[in-house]
């Protein structure tokens, strides 16, 4: 979603990013992607959450802030951060529930573009270079996530999304098969099993309703 919106986005326009992940964690699959893709763009602030906590940070050069839960943990009450953006600044604060909002405990400028950070490390495929006998024979470039492992089967290669979807791939080439839409977010890793008809179809809980519901749909 950010790459489309970039893309329609004025590079002189001021951009605050928002992201769960911190912009630089490996939670986020493909995070240096992203972080690639901002840097042509004035992006003024980056704001994340994951660590339940006020931290200022900073990510490659721009200021960033990581923001705490509502969540009270140990403390009688819990609360959240109140972001106010005036001409030339941006400020954090916290607000707890009791009623209590304290003094911005972050204030960012907003004049100039951000200092990007040169030579940012990336990751790679230099470990390649060691086991030259590994060589990619294909790849496939998914719009959503992938946090799961795959099955492979007879030349089909079955992997999930978070997509919601179970695909099916020719292990040869990576070309789509066929394609079964489960409505809901997938982080279960797809395998095999043996349904009364004698065929296999691929099942992600091996319950008789989803090899009934893939079973419909291949037939």
């Amino acid at each position: 979603m950010v790459f489309k919106e970039l893309k329609k986005t004025n590079t002189n326009t001021p951009i605050i990013y928002v992201n769960h992940y911190p912009p630089m964690d490996n939670s986020l699959n493909n995070w240096y992607e992203v972080m690639d893709a901002l840097r042509p763009y004035n992006v003024q602030l980056m704001l994340c959450g994951h660590g339940h906590t006020n931290k200022a940070m900073n990510f490659e050069g721009v200021q960033a802030a990581m923001c705490r839960s509502n969540l009270r943990a140990k403390e009688d009450y819990g609360g959240y951060n109140i972001i106010t953006v005036n001409p030339g600044e941006v400020s954090l604060q916290e607000r707890i529930v009791s009623g209590e909002t304290r003094a911005p405990w972050l204030s960012c400028s907003t004049h100039g573009r951000p200092r990007w950070e040169s030579d940012s490390p990336r990751p790679g495929y230099s470990i390649n270079i060691n086991h030259r006998h590994v060589k990619e024979a294909w790849s496939i470039q998914e719009e959503s996530d992938m946090g799961s492992g795959m099955f492979i089967h007879e030349g089909v290669l079955i992997y999930t999304n978070t997509a919601g979807e179970i695909k099916a791939a020719n292990s040869a080439d990576g070309q789509t098969i066929w394609i079964f839409n489960t409505g809901g977010k997938i982080y279960s890793t797809p395998r095999y099993t043996r349904t009364k008809y004698g065929v296999l179809l691929p099942t992600l809980t091996c319950t008789d309703l989803m090899c009934e519901t893939v079973s419909s749909y291949l037939n």
